[in-house]
């Protein structure tokens, strides 16, 4: 990209969020419930059950949310076209309209936006239909997540390989705090919690609300 003087200036980079964010819920138990309808639907009963159990050993709090997210997706045949379609149509009813005309905004200026988030790679695809980073589902042995410190560094390495400055983080919750410390410009908080509000007000002076 050039600048009114024909000199090469880096992009700007705005990264957001999905869960919370660009989306008004968790993708994940969208993805989970379309998953155990469709398997119920089909007669995959103990997969079905599997799904199940795990989903109530994490509200009980006897597993870990990994533990949980990384097991259940195993159980879901992501090559069911009815399943995704279910997904994408009732995630698409969920899109947060100022998240979304905010991103319009930004590449009507020529700038580039980035989805990162810790929701799995498995669908992220089917919702967003540019680059982004996501939690690696398979060949991720550790089962290491695309949250905190490891977006941060993982947003950092993309930026330097497209040549873009971090300058607008758009984010609903204060584990994106690692990421916000990266932002130049603006960081978005969209319906941010009071426990968000308590990690980030003293640290930030460049805050914008988003209802």
């Amino acid at each position: 990209m050039t600048d009114s003087n024909g000199k090469n200036r880096e992009r700007k980079l705005m990264v957001v969020d999905l869960d919370g964010t660009l989306v008004d819920g968790n993708t994940l138990h969208i993805y989970l419930i379309c998953g155990l309808k469709r398997l119920l639907r089909r007669g995959r009963i103990i997969k079905a059950a599997s799904i199940a159990g795990l989903i109530t050993l994490r509200a009980v709090h006897a597993i870990s949310h990994r533990t949980m997210k990384f097991g259940a997706l195993k159980y879901i045949d992501e090559s069911d076209k009815r399943l995704r379609d279910m997904f994408v149509s009732r995630v698409g009813k969920k899109v947060n309209i100022k998240v979304m005309e905010l991103i319009d905004q930004w590449h009507a200026d020529g700038n580039q936006v980035l989805l990162a988030t810790a929701a799995p790679e498995t669908y992220v695809s089917w919702i967003w239909h540019n680059d982004f980073l996501a939690t690696p589902v398979e060949h991720n042995p550790e089962r290491i997540e695309m949250r905190a410190d490891v977006k941060a560094d993982a947003v950092r390495v993309y930026a330097a390989a497209n040549k873009c400055n971090i300058d607008t983080i758009v984010t609903d919750h204060h584990d994106d705090l690692p990421l916000m410390k990266l932002a130049r410009g603006s960081v978005y908080l969209v319906r941010p919690s009071a426990a968000t509000m308590r990690h980030i007000n003293r640290q930030f002076g460049n805050i914008v609300i988003l209802s």
